[in-house]
């Protein structure tokens, strides 16, 4: 769980695709609690920013967390930074998150269970076979539209 919408998506992006975000320290709700509840999650890694605010706002959620049996762990990203910046300052992102996760802090009490992770995205990785065939079948830069499509330029 992250604490800005940003860092859920990079999250995201780099393919942790069980992410969401509680917009803001302040920002973890009781309806969100009770999502949790309801869905049996058994941990949230707590993602929040590195500072003094997201340090104070992780212990409040992790403590609530495992008062309802959910066990809490804190990622730790460099001191002053988020998942986000992390992630553009990092190479590769993705096994850099990948290991920032598997390190997350324990918050409960008792022996830490194991964290795993697999980005979702390893499981689409064309082997150099696929690659191959795949580049040998160039894209057409200016693909052909019918009279009923419109073109809409996004940049």
């Amino acid at each position: 769980m992250c604490e800005a919408l940003i860092d859920a998506l990079t999250f995201w992006r780099w393919g942790f695709k069980n992410v969401t975000s509680s917009f803001g320290v302040n920002g973890f709700t009781d309806e969100l609690l009770q999502t949790l509840i309801e869905l049996k999650s058994k941990r949230v890694l707590i993602a929040y920013d590195r500072d003094e605010a997201g340090n104070t706002a992780a212990a409040k959620v992790a403590k609530l967390l495992n008062e309802n049996g959910i066990d809490a762990f804190r990622i730790l990203f460099p001191k002053g930074m988020d998942a986000n910046e992390y992630a553009l300052k990092v190479t590769p992102p993705q096994q850099s998150l990948a290991l920032v996760i598997r390190k997350a802090e324990w918050l409960g009490n008792g022996e830490a269970p194991q964290i795993i992770t697999v980005p979702i995205t390893s499981s689409l990785v064309a082997d150099q076979t696929e690659r191959l065939e795949l580049s040998r079948h160039p894209i057409e830069q200016n693909p052909p539209i019918n009279n009923d499509q419109k073109i809409i330029r996004l940049m």
